[in-house]
């Protein structure tokens, strides 16, 4: 986590005579000590190369984030799209001691190493879609939480009762 915090806050790091100065050594000690731990949910899709490109974000993101649980995979027919492979979904959960901004890159970092760009998504080509679902309290992509399969995986995961349970 401390290089890709440094990555993200690389502006406002500088070397002298090949040490942190005193004021970024500080500024990292503050950042560590005033992250608390939040609660995730996390959506992940994937039309194209699915299976593989499931399993390498599941990979990936066990590694960033340890303490993650995932549900099963669903196949799922695209929505307000034709003539598009169906997908494959599942959602991840836990909790994460990072920014909310932090962990955003991350997961945008998660969909191009699994080859996401977007000029493949323009032709209805998704390898993965990462998507923040619940950051804390704060909800994201609020169409999604209403979507079938969303709450189908929230309720075989059960991770409705964990959210109720931390509230």
């Amino acid at each position: 986590m401390f290089c890709i915090y440094l990555k993200m806050k690389k502006s406002i790091f500088h070397k002298q005579k090949n040490n942190w100065c005193n004021s970024c050594i500080f500024e990292v000690f503050y950042y560590f000590c005033n992250v608390r731990e939040e609660r995730v949910i996390i959506a992940l899709g994937s039309n194209v190369h699915a299976r593989r490109n499931m399993r390498t974000a599941r990979e990936l993101l066990l590694h960033l984030l340890p303490s993650i649980q995932f549900t099963r995979c669903i196949k799922t027919e695209p929505i307000g799209m034709s003539g598009v492979a169906s997908y494959l979904n599942c959602l991840c959960w836990g909790t994460v001691a990072m920014s909310e901004n932090t962990l955003l890159a991350m997961l945008k970092d998660v969909e191009r190493q699994c080859g996401d760009v977007r000029e493949k998504r323009a032709h209805g080509l998704v390898e993965m879609d990462v998507d923040l679902l619940l950051y804390g309290s704060k909800r994201h992509h609020e169409k999604d939480w209403e979507r079938e399969y969303i709450i189908r995986l929230m309720e075989e995961g059960e991770i409705n009762k964990i959210i109720r349970l931390k509230e």
